[in-house]
């Protein structure tokens, strides 16, 4: 079998991939190994609105929340609380949106094969795709593209994938005493590298823990203790993931490239890898369009220098951010979120940060800089150094 592009994996970054290339007229095969789409579902579901709206996906028809509100807590209990006033983001039903980008991709032409593994991948002048399942032997197609997740099998067989840890994720839906247009963050040294959350959704609650280290079924158990007064009955749906913590070597080799988790796009402050992996998959989607056109197969190039040029700097400089916020103790998280909710930090968090794109938070803390290391202390100042982000050219953030 041949193809113009063949997609590994049918999740929301390969099947919108797959989606824009088949509606240029191109045949497009997209391999899922699951047997539905959308199943099984491991993800809080909030997305920026604004970033939605940017993309055209029809996320609003598949909210069963929207966010006006955020509520960030240290690990003593100081509350950062941030309300613009109208609607940021929106809680998802994953498993329906899922499926809608599924649908979108089949109406576009291309062809879903479910219940399909990718087993084995190798270049022959052009990638060849190795399959299992309900669909089995080879396929051959001009550009593969590698969706398949942070784990990504066509990642590590071609030879992109570099050191690759994950942030660990346990997240349990339950009835509980929550605002609907509130979410919630938890800070602490329980969640090194993320954090934990409540997140209504529906009539119920979203309750999940993410860290790099360690347990995160311990972190989990530890705020749903925290929590006890507040929830009602027992647990639910109990659901486990991994979000990628390091990059790939690179994000394409000849003909073959990676996009969503597979290639690390995801919001390194907060793990939400949707309005990234949409979006590099436009771009991706538009490269290969332009190669399979009649191109010379260099014109791919030009997926991974748009990345660089739209994302580049918000990844770098997010990851930073990140790598000192999993270096601080309790008592700085308490410290740091004890600052940034004093009135003028604060205001200016609420004027200049955005939902989808956190360098531009990044800017307001480092413009207020001499009054974090105060608050912090001169530890918190070394680290900042040690991580490269004292004396960063604020240019563009």
């Amino acid at each position: 079998m041949r193809k113009d592009l063949v997609v590994v994996g049918g999740g929301p970054s390969g099947c919108f991939l797959a989606e824009k290339v088949a509606r240029r007229g191109f045949e497009v095969l997209v391999v899922e190994e699951h047997e539905r789409i959308g199943k099984p579902v491991s993800c809080a579901g909030v997305v920026g609105m604004r970033g939605m709206r940017e993309l055209g996906v029809g996320a609003e028809r598949f909210a069963l929340n929207r966010l006006r509100r955020g509520l960030i807590f240290s690990p003593s209990g100081e509350v950062l609380e941030l309300d613009r006033g109208r609607v940021e983001a929106l809680v998802l039903d994953r498993s329906a949106f899922d499926r809608h980008l599924a649908e979108r991709a089949e109406e576009a032409g291309a062809q879903l094969e479910l219940g399909t593994r990718c087993l084995e991948v190798r270049e022959e002048g052009t990638p060849v795709v190795g399959l299992s399942g309900r669909r089995q032997g080879e396929v051959r197609g001009k550009v593969l593209a590698g969706a398949d997740g942070p784990t990504s099998l066509v990642a590590r067989k071609s030879g992109m994938m570099g050191r690759r840890r994950f942030i660990r994720c346990v997240q349990v839906e339950m009835r509980a005493e929550t605002e609907p247009d509130t979410a919630e963050v938890y800070l602490s040294s329980y969640a090194v590298g993320l954090f934990g959350w409540v997140v209504p959704a529906g009539e119920v609650a979203r309750i999940g823990m993410g860290s790099l280290k360690g347990d995160p079924g311990k972190g989990l158990r530890h705020l749903l203790r925290l929590l006890s007064p507040r929830l009602k009955g027992g647990p639910g749906r109990l659901s486990f993931g991994l979000i990628p913590y390091d990059p790939p070597r690179r994000i394409l080799k000849g003909s073959t490239l990676l996009v969503g988790d597979a290639a690390c796009q995801v919001k390194p402050l907060t793990g939400g890898g949707l309005y990234l992996g949409l979006s590099c998959s436009l771009l991706a989607s538009r490269a290969i369009s332009v190669f399979l056109e009649g191109g010379h197969p260099s014109l791919l190039r030009l997926y991974p220098r748009e990345v660089e040029r739209r994302f580049g700097r918000e990844l770098r400089w997010g990851r930073r951010m990140r790598e000192l916020l999993s270096s601080l103790s309790d008592r700085e998280l308490d410290a740091l979120v004890r600052t940034m909710a004093e009135e003028r930090l604060r205001g200016e968090i609420l004027c200049r940060a955005d939902f989808d794109y956190h360098s531009s938070l990044l800017g307001v803390l480092l413009g207020n800089l001499p009054h974090l290391v105060t608050s912090l202390g001169p530890r918190a100042l070394t680290r900042m150094a040690l991580k490269g982000m004292i004396g960063l050219d604020l240019k563009g953030v």
